[in-house]
């Protein structure tokens, strides 16, 4: 049965690994994507998951952009966050920031209330 799913925009390992150890644990649909255009759009909850990191403002925007309509959480961590960064990042869209290293620690937790709540 599917829950939701999860589509990553990053290029980090461990991240990678620990996604789709939650997903298949939950059952979740994940797909990776190295292009906004990849992004598939589906009935179900979506989270979609970028490293901020490594993201154009200008790609974020995109994304952004493309998930108007659809029933998606953006989902955006980064190495470091203060709260300009906090600020500027959720003006861009992302409804939802995180520190990578508090991602990590609570992600199943995260997505299992996200995909609940819809």
């Amino acid at each position: 049965m599917n829950k939701g799913c999860i589509v990553a925009i990053l290029d980090d390992l461990q991240m990678s690994v620990h996604l789709a150890k939650i997903s298949t644990t939950y059952a979740y649909e994940l797909n990776f994507c190295d292009k906004i255009s990849q992004i598939s759009y589906k009935s179900s909850p979506t989270a979609i998951i970028i490293d901020l990191n490594s993201t154009s403002e200008e790609d974020l925007q995109k994304i952004v952009a493309s998930t108007q309509n659809h029933n998606i959480t953006i989902m955006g961590y980064c190495q470091e966050l203060n709260s300009p960064l906090l600020n500027y990042f959720k003006e861009m869209g992302c409804e939802v920031v995180f520190k990578r290293y508090e991602l990590m620690k609570n992600l199943g937790q995260i997505l299992s209330n996200l995909f609940n709540a819809s």
